[in-house]
């Protein structure tokens, strides 16, 4: 699977078969998400990941709140802002038709919207899930590379042949999460994930996504023809399809440069059948000695290999 094809197909599945995930398929995503994208390169991610026995002490614990009504856990961060306004309201407002129509949920049967919504709770079934913390001292940036951080998770299940789903919706349960995780008081849980393969027998509606013009603005290049051009539409957009050519900087060579500092940058690799290998030393990654913390708790007898 291509890189493309893993972007295009990763969407939030809210189905799963019970099929076990091969330990070792998870650690393997989990490796090589370490090498995402971070602001000076604190990782801030701090990751737990429940299979077997664990899992379903969680699920436990959680469908026993719901079903005794108890009240949600003050979230520690916002959401969503107070008031979403244009595009994001309209956008929000679709996902939720879409969401519902397809499981055949009338917008005022709010009892059959809450039912759905409480699936979160099992993991839609998921065999497997993953907790991701942050820092409670960390800032917007930071967010954003956990964000990331994520997003190659989930493109590396792709990968994998596995789907996944994130969930905001655990932090309203993020004691109960913290009763089987036991995580630092300074961490805050930003969200779980679900991940299995998926039940083809579960509904489910495609979210479609804004056209390109609404979200991305090109400055650079030619101009747009004369059938594109329409009022605020910056005089330089570079039509749809309309391909540049990069500008390559040129390359400074400087032979006292320190060559730990120049492997930092570009990093090394040996070959091996076309696979790069991580050469310890140079920006370490991985839970040994990095800040990244990715916890394992499973029964390895309840899975496959």
């Amino acid at each position: 699977m291509d890189v493309y094809e893993a972007v295009m197909s990763r969407r939030a599945v809210r189905g799963f078969t019970d099929q076990p995930v091969p330990m070792e398929v998870l650690e393997r995503v989990l490796s090589a998400a370490a090498w995402s994208p971070s602001g000076s390169n604190l990782q801030p991610w701090h990751v737990y990941v429940l299979t077997g026995r664990p899992l379903a002490e969680l699920k436990k614990r959680a469908g026993e709140r719901l079903a005794a009504g108890d009240p949600w856990d003050e979230r520690e961060y916002e959401m969503y802002p107070p008031a979403l306004k244009s595009p994001y309201h309209e956008r929000r407002s679709a996902f939720g038709k879409e969401r519902y129509g397809a499981l055949g949920i009338a917008r005022e049967d709010w009892e059959a919207r809450q039912r759905a919504a409480a699936e979160n709770w099992d993991c839609f079934g998921a065999p497997a899930a993953l907790f991701c913390y942050i820092d409670r001292d960390m800032g917007p940036p930071q967010w954003a590379d956990v964000g990331m951080y994520l997003q190659t998770v989930m493109l590396l299940l792709r990968a994998e042949g596995l789907h996944s789903c994130p969930q905001m919706a655990w932090s309203v349960y993020r004691k109960t999460v913290a009763e089987v995780l036991s995580p630092p008081d300074g961490l805050i849980l930003f969200c779980g994930m679900s991940i299995g393969f998926e039940d083809p027998t579960v509904r489910h509606a495609r979210t479609g996504r804004a056209p390109l013009d609404e979200t991305v603005t090109f400055v650079e290049g030619s101009a747009p023809p004369p059938h594109m051009a329409r009022p605020g539409r910056l005089p330089a957009a570079v039509p749809v399809g309309a391909r540049c050519r990069p500008r390559r900087r040129p390359v400074e060579h400087h032979a006292e440069a320190d060559p730990r500092h120049a492997a930092a940058v570009d990093p090394p690799v040996r070959g091996d059948g076309g696979r790069a290998q991580w050469i310890p030393g140079l920006y370490p990654r991985g839970p040994a000695s990095a800040p990244t913390k990715v916890a394992l708790l499973s029964r390895r007898d309840h899975l496959t290999s």
